[in-house]
């Protein structure tokens, strides 16, 4: 299993027929000194390893993947949302910095997403009894950083949902490209045709029967010997809309393979990130 499928504690204890206390037990064993110091003796996990991590506020995730048949566990180390990531919070609404990797939303094959980890730490922090309400206000890929916005009621989400659709939300996002644009800054307009098989979006300069119009505008914000920094100012929101705008004139994003870039980033994302959400509220 990958990182981002981690196990909900309660699935791992039902399925090796252990105990949550003696999870945490190996989790402290198996965490380095300096976080392992960060612990403490009243942290109990009840209901999923989500609540220990947001507790304790920490980086690093020690996740219990699977037993093998000498009864030893593996672990698997890495970085999940924690309550440093909330950028902005009220009662209507939440906006938090999403990591390179995490979804934003869970698959259909059940692949927990930062929606999903932020209802859990919500749930703990602010004791409530039942079901946890977050909305959904719009989503950036995978191998995307950066401002998501959530909502916390469903009014403020419908409310949230009309402005995206009236364009009262300004979407600012940074990119570093490989090669110049040949204009400092210019609107692009294409027609969006998204491929389902290969999760692909491919952008053509005349309307579609099948394409949704997709505009943004960009200006260059610097330059080295071999990238550029590109800002982007968002006016729709199509599937993939900046990789495949950016790609069609030739300024494919820097580590996006699907997009024509020369080379992938080290840790898998692209360089392509959201920088700010602008509304009035």
């Amino acid at each position: 299993m990958s990182a981002p499928e981690a196990l909900r504690i309660e699935r791992v204890c039902a399925r090796n027929q252990i105990k949550p206390q003696e999870v945490k037990a190996r989790i402290q064993h198996q965490m380095p000194q300096d976080e392992m110091e960060k612990l403490s003796d009243d942290v109990i996990i009840n209901d999923d390893i989500l609540q220990f991590i947001f507790l304790m506020n920490i980086h690093i995730l020690i996740v219990c993947l699977q037993r093998f048949s000498d009864n030893k566990f593996s672990f698997l180390s890495y970085r999940m949302f924690t309550i440093n990531d909330i950028l902005y919070e009220d009662n209507h609404l939440l906006v938090v910095n999403k990591h390179c990797g995490d979804l934003v939303q869970s698959d259909p094959d059940g692949t927990e997403a930062i929606e999903d980890q932020i209802k859990s730490m919500i749930k703990i922090r602010d004791h409530k009894p039942g079901a946890v309400f977050l909305g959904v206000v719009h989503r950036i890929d995978r191998p995307v950083s950066g401002a998501v916005l959530f909502a916390k009621s469903s009014k403020a989400l419908a409310r949230l949902n009309e402005m995206i659709r009236s364009q009262q939300i300004k979407k600012t996002y940074w990119a570093i490209t490989e090669s110049r644009p040949s204009e400092e800054e210019a609107t692009l307009r294409h027609w969006i045709v998204r491929n389902a098989k290969t999760n692909r979006s491919h952008a053509h300069l005349k309307p579609k029967s099948d394409g949704k119009e997709a505009v943004l505008d960009y200006r260059v914000l610097g330059a080295s010997t071999n990238y550029t920094l590109v800002e982007i100012d968002l006016k729709t929101g199509r599937h993939h809309q900046i990789r495949a705008q950016l790609s069609s004139i030739g300024c494919s994003i820097k580590g996006d393979l699907k997009y024509g870039a020369k080379r992938s980033n080290k840790d898998g994302g692209i360089s392509l990130h959201s920088r700010s959400i602008e509304f009035n509220h």
